[in-house]
């Protein structure tokens, strides 16, 4: 299983560079072939807090429904273990569909939440790690927790 992940995060990490992590200009790849931006028009730049910061847009109605019936569940319960893991684990689906929608710095605030709630976990704690390492070597700005760009939604 880990090889899986390892290999996915290969492949998304060279997305990441090629795409430039949702910026507006083209990039440059290794080739000399210059790839456009495809999604140059659905966000702002990557360095806009609480904005969207680009990536494909996508709906996450559904999920958004589930944080918000355990995050009521959780304000009822503040200690309960069982529904901080059921609230961390909405919070990191959420973020893995973000980061298959290339929404990066968006995704990273949900592997944060995750965290907040059930800092065990290895798979919100692998990507968060990932995002901010990729975002730093690319000399972008990390957001600060909190100040994540907000999904960008169909």
């Amino acid at each position: 299983m880990r090889r899986v992940q390892v290999i996915g995060l290969a492949c998304w990490a060279a997305l990441f560079f090629v795409r430039g992590c949702g910026g507006n200009e083209p990039k440059l790849v290794s080739n000399q072939t210059t790839v456009a931006n495809a999604n140059s028009q659905t966000g702002a730049p990557a360095s806009a807090p609480g904005k969207p910061s680009g990536g494909e847009a996508i709906d996450t109605s559904e999920y958004d429904a589930r944080i918000k019936q355990f995050e009521d569940r959780a304000k009822q319960k503040p200690k309960d273990a069982g529904v901080r893991k059921l609230l961390a684990h909405a919070y990191l689906e959420r973020g893995n569909a973000l980061t298959q929608a290339r929404q990066y710095q968006a995704a990273l605030g949900d592997y944060r939440r995750t965290l907040r709630y059930d800092p065990t976990n290895e798979e919100a704690r692998y990507w968060s790690d990932t995002i901010i390492g990729i975002l730093k070597q690319m000399n972008r700005e990390v957001p600060a927790e909190g100040a994540e760009p907000t999904p960008i939604k169909q």
